[in-house]
């Protein structure tokens, strides 16, 4: 019993020493970034593209948690350019919640997109990898006036402005593939599934009399403009939803109305008509004046950008919503073609930014997504306004 004893110590130690053993000479091998580059290439075609995630997401868990969002979005835009198969990098959609990533990458000398979905929630994770993929709309057509009936109804706008809640757009689209659609609402039970009040305050509705029509999509050019009507055809409901859209203004826009309307039965059927009509408004070919521009709606902080000359800017952006009362400040130099502002780090001239960018006048310009983090409370406006001070 006692040399039985013995030998067992004798082997738990060995395999106690041979186990530190390897667990230094484990912690010793430098991981290779090249390695992961070439795997990352083998993996982008469709069949595989899902399998890129475990590999970009090793880079993130590496990052510094000293390091706020928008560092680590383009760290990661970064690495992703740095792969040899990788084209381009733009960092897309940028909400509070949640950012896009789109790839252009070469796959057999043809040029195919991709979007990374990140949690900004730290630390940042990609939850989902898919194919970037145009949907076909059919020619604009003239714009006529959208039919009605003598089946109209009568509906009031919801609107969310001025509270902590959002619409979960982005999710709610992405189930829907990316297309049009409509949902009715009966319940608070339900409408809590689409909405997020960040202060726990839901608004009210009186579901025992209404129903709330929540339609959504996403346009390929900026929208100027949004009508609607809703009637009745026989047993079955019709929304009419009429968008303007700026004609070569290409810009990614989701978009959602709700409406408040008499009780609908769960079983009702709802048909979306969604009939965009071009805006034939050409680009205004202005300087902008040299000086500061503001943000004209901040709900919390400001935002400045200061025009230097005809090729730099700077950013002076509040930090209030980080939790901080610092300022951070960039500087750009930009290029403005059409509808289309470019915006070149002067720390990072690798990773240039496309955003919509329309001139109102030479004292005024509205812009599309220049923010990462969260708007008073709220997913930020795809598009905000700024106006000299």
């Amino acid at each position: 019993m006692y040399k039985i004893f013995l030998r067992t110590t004798f082997l738990l130690a060995a395999l106690a020493v041979m186990t530190v053993g390897c667990s230094k000479q484990a912690n010793n091998v430098e991981h290779d970034e090249d390695a992961d580059r070439d795997l990352f290439c083998s993996l982008l075609n469709v069949e595989n593209i899902g399998k890129t995630m475990p590999i970009v997401n090793q880079f993130l868990s590496g990052m510094t948690t000293e390091m706020d969002n928008e560092r680590q979005l383009k760290e990661l835009a970064a690495w992703l350019k740095s792969c040899p198969c990788v084209v381009d990098v733009a960092v897309g959609a940028q909400l509070r919640q949640m950012s896009e990533i789109v790839v252009s990458f070469d796959e057999n000398e043809t040029i195919k997109q991709f979007i990374m979905e990140v949690s900004m929630k730290k630390p940042l994770k990609i939850i989902e990898v898919r194919e970037y993929e145009r949907i076909e709309e059919d020619p604009i057509p003239e714009k006529n006036p959208i039919p009605t009936d003598e089946g109209d109804i009568s509906f009031t706008e919801f609107s969310l402005d001025g509270t902590s809640c959002q619409w979960n757009i982005t999710s709610i689209i992405t189930n829907n593939g990316l297309k049009d659609g409509v949902i009715i609402i009966n319940s608070m039970q339900e409408l809590e599934k689409f909405i997020v009040c960040l202060d726990g305050n839901y608004p009210e509705i009186n579901f025992s009399k209404h129903s709330l029509l929540l339609a959504f999509g996403v346009s390929w050019n900026v929208i100027t403009e949004i009508s609607k009507t809703f009637h009745q055809q026989s047993t079955n409901y019709v929304l009419n939803v009429e968008m303007t859209v700026l004609k070569n203004a290409n810009y990614r826009q989701k978009w959602s109305i709700a409406l408040v309307t008499n009780k609908l039965s769960d079983e009702s059927n709802v048909e979306l008509n969604v009939i965009p009509f071009y805006d034939e408004e050409e680009p205004k070919y202005l300087e902008i004046e040299t000086g500061k521009y503001i943000e004209t709606n901040p709900v919390k902080g400001n935002h400045t950008l200061n025009f230097i000359d005809g090729e730099r800017l700077f950013s002076a952006k509040s930090l209030v919503l980080s939790g901080s009362n610092d300022i951070k400040y960039d500087e750009f130099k930009y290029e403005i073609d059409g509808y289309t502002i470019k915006l070149t780090p002067v720390e990072y001239p690798e990773l240039p930014t496309y955003h919509y960018f329309r001139i109102v006048d030479k004292r005024k310009f509205e812009i599309g997504n220049i923010y990462i983090t969260n708007h008073g409370g709220s997913t930020i406006p795809p598009i905000v306004y700024f106006e000299k001070q």
